[in-house]
């Protein structure tokens, strides 16, 4: 899966955060034949739509309640991950502040 998302013959540019590529020329989401976070056919993740539907809940209600950024004199984060059976991300600093 990681392969797939982050081939540059299909994505160009993998790395970079770009969600208008999977926006048609009208704004509308259009879905990619690459872009399988689930899997696909007979082993499709079962527990897709609570997935979606808690990751949806989590994210909006961290993004309304907090802002987040690196600390001053930190690193970014890298975006090659650690391996193991999953791949994750290394070790890395945050600030996290409570909106107004």
């Amino acid at each position: 899966m990681y392969g797939l998302h982050h081939d540059p013959k299909i994505w160009g540019d993998p790395f970079n955060f770009r969600p208008e590529r999977f926006l048609d020329s009208n704004g509308k989401f259009v879905k990619h034949a690459a872009l399988l976070p689930f899997g696909a056919g007979k082993r499709s993740c079962l527990g897709e739509v609570l997935a979606r539907n808690n990751l949806f809940l989590f994210f909006t209600g961290v993004m309304q309640r907090y802002s987040m950024k690196v600390p001053d004199g930190h690193p970014r984060p890298s975006e090659v991950g650690e391996g193991g059976l999953s791949i994750a991300p290394k070790r890395f600093e945050i600030k996290v502040k409570v909106r107004n």
